[in-house]
């Protein structure tokens, strides 16, 4: 069960989805807590006082039903846990949050079985928003005269209303150390490069007193410096050197290591690690991490929330961009967002509700007005938000920060008071009124889906978790379309490789169309062709809604790549025997061949082939190309690059099957199962995906091709697909006769 004012991807994953307005979370979840605390009759935890489902539904904009229901439920499940909100829920009483649902963790049994309380961050590390402020102030008052900023771009990621860049300007000595010009450096007087993270040596103190330790993975691209060694520099300058134990800081980290584990075999070993336990770090003097104590659950002074008047504004960071820091890479600007499939740009979520009494409808632009700003951005509509509520995205609208970032989409900070929680000194992100109007304008706003209906036409199946478990039960292997997809390639051969996709598994994280982009050199095309549907991208992450009987919907993703079809319909209409079928049964494409007649793609019902219409390099677009340098530097040397007039598609990580093939050769032996991994299947965190070889009945592919929840994406064209997707399985109710019910896709 989700509780929040919009579906986010942890939402859209839920069973159930409870539309309480940001900043009320913690209300409900104490709610409850008394509701699950009565049921099974035990008592809160000392400080926590009893709230009422009714107290707290007016301003959660939640029945107390819903409450109560939800409270009977958790109080009769077994393993049950309560996560707390992200920052898009971080509003003006966000320290009251946590300690609400720590308390509800409590009456569930889950702490100290489910959850296990850590110190946090050691004290005195991270500074909150108030200790922000009350540093602008002082430099608005010209108590600083040198101000040195890395690590962080407080003139982007504050809002506007902060004051940060008025009160930079206050300041005599104003000194960026960063490896990119971003809006703070831009307003500093100096600007010192540094290396990059990947490029630098580093240690982190985690929780609980374990330590991480970082080094180097590259040589440095351009002509900078270790960040702390131009501070070591500072310090000598200063006179000030003699108090660090060597020349540079790769040394000062080196002794410092050595010394507190106890000698260079020590260091060696945390170096292959990356780091050392808590245990192993404090030696002789105890583990004691110095951090604050876990909260206790009391959630003193509780105070209400109350019924907020107007639109609620909600701004949430993002897997591309988190909070801006991500916005200049190309990768991530043209992955599209796991809810609305938008590329390279920002837009405004609202409810159709709302869309319809604004008149308005996707592209269109609306105003989205605060007592501190204003920002004009296009329309997304959807239904996963409640109707008196918006929400932009963080992580656009720069006015700095590298080509890819700048003068693109809006900053939705720039709408948000410098309001801080009282409690903790976060920041509140929740909590702003808006006004929206229409402007009768519109925009360009790149969705790379076309429609989150599926048209009944079978390519994703959920169904309830019941039905599943029936299914089960009843299932019966069909043998003849096993060995039919098994024997899709050469019978001499050993091989059929093959795909297994687990839908309830899946998160729609996009992770596996990144790490695609990062292992086969695939091209960024920019906005312009990506309006025109000339994205490259091998994989694409389907999301669909479902609709359920209770008359919401189930969100079900979806990732779509080429099927390496048994009985493939891009092969006999390639004049040049481009494409073809392998001995082992994999769809190859053939790139010297291709003479880009795009007959393949045409006959391809998933839709999975991509041609190039450009030169890629710095010799194809205006804005230096894809793999302009140094991006030329990112490009994995086992795969070739492909050229204007050419073809290309999903190729099964055909390279590593071969290496895999050699390493095998050499031994003797074929392939064992799980040697060979795509970089998708790599990449994704929760193991959806599984590759392998479908003539091996005994490997984990064939296993789970078998399985009761097994279906192929528009089966009944009888293309015999390689990949066999699995079932979402859902606690809701789908309609009888609805997806997930069909005998045949079985």
């Amino acid at each position: 069960t989700f509780v929040g004012p919009r579906l986010s991807l942890t939402g859209a994953n839920a069973d159930e989805w409870i539309e309480a307005r940001a900043g009320t979370e913690g209300a409900v979840a104490l709610a409850v807590a008394g509701v699950v605390a009565a049921a099974r009759g035990v008592t809160l935890p000392a400080g926590v006082s009893a709230v009422s489902p009714e107290a707290v539904a007016d301003a959660a904009g939640v029945s107390a039903d819903a409450i109560r229901a939800l409270g009977e439920e958790l109080a009769a499940a077994e393993n049950a846990v309560a996560i707390p909100p992200g920052l898009e829920s971080q509003g003006a009483a966000a320290r009251q949050a946590h300690p609400a649902v720590a308390a509800l963790n409590e009456v569930l049994g889950a702490v100290g079985t489910r959850v296990f309380p850590g110190g946090g961050a050691p004290e005195g590390t991270t500074a909150s928003f108030a200790d922000i402020q009350a540093l602008i102030g002082r430099m608005r008052a010209g108590q600083v005269r040198t101000l040195i900023v890395s690590g962080c771009n407080p003139a982007y990621a504050l809002p506007a209303a902060a004051g940060f860049g008025e009160a930079l300007a206050n300041v005599a000595n104003t000194v960026a150390i960063t490896p990119h010009l971003d809006e703070t450096a831009s307003a500093c007087g100096w600007v010192l490069p540094c290396h990059h993270a990947l490029e630098s040596w580093c240690d982190a103190d985690l929780a609980d007193g374990a330590m991480a330790l970082g080094q180097p993975l590259m040589h440095p691209v351009f002509d900078t410096r270790q960040r702390e060694d131009l501070l070591l520099d500072v310090a000598n300058a200063a006179g000030q050197g003699g108090a660090f134990a060597g020349a540079d800081y790769a040394t000062v980290l080196r002794s410092t290591w050595t010394e507190r584990l106890g000698g260079d075999a020590a260091w060696l070993d945390a170096l292959r690690l990356g780091g050392a336990s808590a245990a192993a770090w404090a030696g002789d003097e105890g583990a004691d991490s110095g951090a604050d104590p876990a909260p206790a659950g009391g959630v003193d002074g509780f105070a209400a929330p109350q019924a907020p008047d107007g639109t609620q504004l909600v701004v949430y960071p993002t897997a591309q961009f988190y909070d801006g820091r991500g916005a200049n890479r190309s990768w991530m600007q043209e992955q599209p967002d796991a809810i609305t499939k938008v590329v390279w740009n920002s837009w405004v979520e609202m409810h159709p509700d709302m869309a319809e009494s604004l008149g308005v409808d996707r592209g269109d632009v609306v105003r989205v007005e605060s007592a501190q700003g204003a920002i004009e951005a296009p329309v997304y509509v959807y239904r996963g938000i409640r109707p008196d509520t918006v929400a932009i995205p963080l992580g656009q609208g720069h006015t700095e920060y590298g080509r890819y970032a700048r003068n693109r989409g809006v900053n939705p900070l720039d709408l948000l008071a410098a309001n801080a929680d009282p409690g903790s000194g976060a920041l509140a992100y929740a909590g702003t009124a808006v006004t929206v109007s229409a402007t009768e304008e519109t925009a360009r706003l790149v969705v790379t889906q076309g429609s989150t209906d599926d048209q009944d036409r079978e390519i994703v199946h959920a169904m309830n978790v019941e039905d599943a478990l029936h299914e089960v039960e009843a299932h019966e292997i069909d043998l003849v379309e096993l060995v039919e997809a098994a024997w899709d390639s050469d019978p001499n051969s050993p091989y059929r490789w093959g795909m297994t996709i687990d839908l309830n598994a899946c998160t729609g994280c996009g992770a596996c169309v990144t790490s695609c982009y990062s292992e086969n050199n695939i091209p960024t095309v920019g906005e312009e062709q990506a309006a025109l549907r000339r994205e490259m991208s091998w994989m694409r992450i389907h999301r669909f809604e479902e609709e359920a009987e209770d008359g919401g919907f189930q969100t079900v993703q979806q990732p779509m790549l080429c099927q390496h079809c048994g009985d493939a319909p891009c092969e006999p209409v390639c004049p040049v025997y481009a494409t073809y079928h392998s001995p082992e049964g994999l769809n190859v494409q053939v790139y010297n061949r291709c003479v880009g007649t795009r007959y393949c793609a045409n006959n391809c019902p998933y839709k999975v082939r991509r041609f190039n219409w450009f030169n890629h390099d710095a010799r194809g677009r205006g804005d230096g190309g894809a793999f302009a340098w140094p991006l030329n530097l990112q490009l994995n040397p086992d795969i070739t690059v492909r050229e204007v007039g050419v073809m290309e598609k999903c190729t099964m990580c055909v390279h590593r099957i071969n290496k895999a093939k050699i390493d095998a050769k050499e031994e003797g032996r074929t392939v064992r199962d799980g040697e060979v991994m795509t970089a998708c299947q790599a990449s994704c965190p929760s193991n959806a995906i599984t590759f392998g070889n479908l003539k091996d009945p005994e490997s984990e592919v064939s296993r789970k091709a078998k399985s009761a929840r097994g279906y192929h994406a528009l089966g009944e064209l009888g293309v015999r697909p390689a990949i066999t997707y699995l079932e979402d399985v859902t606690h809701r109710h789908m309609p009888a006769g609805g997806h997930g019910e069909d005998e045949e896709a079985h």
